[in-house]
């Protein structure tokens, strides 16, 4: 099975609000999203835990996310552009910049970038893949090494 978003059930919230909290002090509010992309199959899924800049700051805006596949966790945080005007036909291009990453648990980082790449592809833009037409990430050539 492949990575799917869907709004997480109500018997997870508890879960994915203990993630958020542990994300502190980067989120605002705990619970900034009711969906995430999930990979039953794997027991793995994806989160948005935090965002922080944006327009009212005047910097980008950077989102932080976790992924958690099995017992493993990768924490992670980037930018994200999208190029293109779906009203003017011109395809949609989700740009994600990441800055950070924490692998936890021992996982090997071309498997955790490979994840990272899968599950950032699957959530598209607003948890909606079949909105654009591509999504394209960028490690840090700092997390490359």
């Amino acid at each position: 099975m492949a990575f799917v978003n869907e709004k997480y059930p109500v018997e997870d919230k508890l879960f994915v609000d203990s993630l958020v909290a542990a994300r502190l002090p980067f989120t605002r509010s705990p619970g900034l999203s009711s969906w995430w992309t999930v990979d039953r199959e794997r027991n793995a899924f994806l989160a948005l835990v935090g965002k922080e800049g944006g327009g009212y700051e005047g910097t980008p805006e950077t989102c932080h996310y976790v992924l958690v596949v099995g017992e493993y966790k990768i924490n992670f945080s980037g930018e994200c552009q999208v190029t293109g005007n779906m009203s003017k036909g011109e395809p949609q291009i989700v740009i994600w910049n990441i800055r950070k990453l924490s692998i936890l648990s021992g996982l090997e980082k071309d498997q955790a970038l490979a994840l990272v790449q899968e599950a950032l592809d699957a959530q598209g833009l607003h948890n909606s893949r079949g909105s654009v037409a591509s999504v394209n990430i960028n490690f840090n050539s700092a997390l490359m090494r």
